[in-house]
């Protein structure tokens, strides 16, 4: 990459999160991840080390992490012929399988 001759790589990922958040058990305790790390190990020349730090800064992951996106979640019914995503429906579905 970019003239970089690596020889060998390997990524470690760890992470903290609060279970009593993702739980449900303690409102004031964040549902996801408080801390992330990320460790490579690389065998490459040691001038290389520095431009691939850098390199790392560009990664779609690291962007994603630090810069929060928009999240959109549907949820949508499934019937017996269909999805549909009108939700009165879909509970008259289900009160009809009970």
């Amino acid at each position: 990459m970019l003239g970089i001759h690596i020889e060998e790589l390997e990524s470690e990922l760890e992470g903290d999160i609060g279970l009593n958040g993702f739980l449900g058990l303690d409102s004031n305790v964040p549902k996801g991840f408080i801390d992330i790390r990320v460790r490579f190990n690389v065998k490459t020349e040691s001038e290389n080390l520095k431009k691939l730090s850098q390199l790392a800064t560009l990664s779609p992951v690291y962007n994603t992490l630090i810069h929060s996106p928009n999240v959109d979640i549907q949820i949508d019914c499934i019937r017996k012929y269909g999805v549909t995503r009108d939700i009165p429906t879909c509970r008259a579905a289900a009160e009809l399988q009970e």
